[in-house]
């Protein structure tokens, strides 16, 4: 009877823990990664059931989105990456509690958006969920439509004469593009592709974005780029860049960044990099470094942690010997119950005993 009961509760925690697996599968949404446009760049990106997230970089600059959206159920614009959502087609409930900004727009077709925040990235997620009823319409729809280029099609070639050949099939080619194209060009069937998305990523230039904390890089680009470059407001701790196409042509400059100075060479051609003008290109960054000589907010890294180095080790001297003295004087009153000397009188009596405590 007892073996009963064990192989009872055994099999039902693994049926609770299938339901629970089967629930993880349902509830799951699918997030499409690994989309990523430039800036100053228009493109259109196919939405397939699920999420398919866009990565836009920001280089902490105010950015401007454009979007507009063909069968959609819903986009969602934030600064903090979702790697995986549980909720059933509901990517705002995924939201990171971190996110300086979660947008959300449901059947959506034009948006825009200025977003005037020092942030590295952007992440739009366009989603598609196949149970909404107005999206299930719009697919019977399109599909009939389909069927009706199919059909034209074949009557018109049931109805082509030899002499008229070459038009008919000319008129073929037309009707069925739409159809076609897409799927050689991507191999994904009409049920993969049904949305998509267009979106046009721009760039305020000449403006330093806000912030509401510090950190290195927004220090550096909230100063302005005008500041930024001007050797009597400038901040030591940044270094303004500009991004060229030739190096020794200051009309070739893309764009402008104000950054901060311990960046390495690689990093800030990288940042010039998210750029669709060196899409093809290599960039040529032109860098000027700032020697404000009455700049407040300079703090040399090498003297500060010199400094911070210093006062530990004061503090551990300082300690050592506290506890070295203090082992002495305890040594002193309780063998000879006088005190080998006077502890200062803000000393606590638990670090030097009085000689009346023994």
């Amino acid at each position: 009877m007892q073996k009963d009961k064990i192989k009872a509760l055994v099999l039902n925690f693994f049926a609770l823990l299938i339901i629970g697996s089967l629930k993880i599968q349902i509830y799951t949404m699918q997030i499409y990664k690994g989309f990523k446009m430039p800036l100053a760049h228009t493109k259109i990106f196919e939405a397939k059931y699920g999420c398919t997230e866009i990565q836009i970089p920001n280089n902490y600059k105010k950015l401007i989105l454009k979007l507009e959206s063909n069968n959609l159920n819903r986009i969602l614009v934030t600064d903090m990456k979702i790697d995986l959502c549980n909720e059933n087609y509901n990517i705002k409930g995924c939201c990171s509690k971190n996110a300086t900004f979660c947008m959300e727009n449901s059947n959506p077709t034009l948006n825009e958006f200025h977003l005037n925040y020092c942030i590295d990235y952007t992440y739009i997620y366009a989603c598609v969920n196949p149970d909404d009823p107005v999206l299930k319409e719009r697919f019977s729809q399109f599909v009939n439509q389909e069927k009706t280029f199919y059909n034209q099609t074949n009557n018109l070639k049931l109805s082509s004469v030899d002499f008229e050949e070459n038009k008919t099939n000319q008129n073929l080619t037309i009707l069925t593009k739409d159809i076609n194209v897409r799927n050689l060009q991507t191999g994904n069937s009409l049920e993969d592709i049904f949305g998509n998305i267009k979106v046009d990523a721009d760039i305020k230039r000449g403006e330093g974005c806000t912030t509401a904390e510090y950190i290195p890089e927004t220090e550096c680009s909230t100063l302005g780029l005008a500041n930024c470059r001007d050797q009597s407001r400038c901040n030591r701790n940044c270094i303004y860049v500009e991004c060229r196409q030739n190096f020794d042509d200051p009309k070739s400059k893309v764009f402008s960044m104000c950054l901060p100075e311990e960046l390495r060479d690689s990093e800030i051609e990288g940042r010039c990099k998210n750029h669709v003008a060196f899409k093809e290109i290599a960039p040529q960054p032109f860098k000027i470094n700032c020697t404000n000589p009455n700049d407040i907010n300079y703090v040399r890294k090498d003297s500060s942690h010199t400094f911070f180095k210093f006062l530990l080790v004061i503090f551990g001297v300082f300690l050592i010997t506290l506890f070295i003295t203090s082992i002495y004087y305890r040594y002193h009153c309780s063998n000879y119950k006088t005190e080998p000397f006077d502890p200062p009188s803000f000393c606590p009596n638990f670090v030097y005993p009085r000689a009346s405590a023994y």
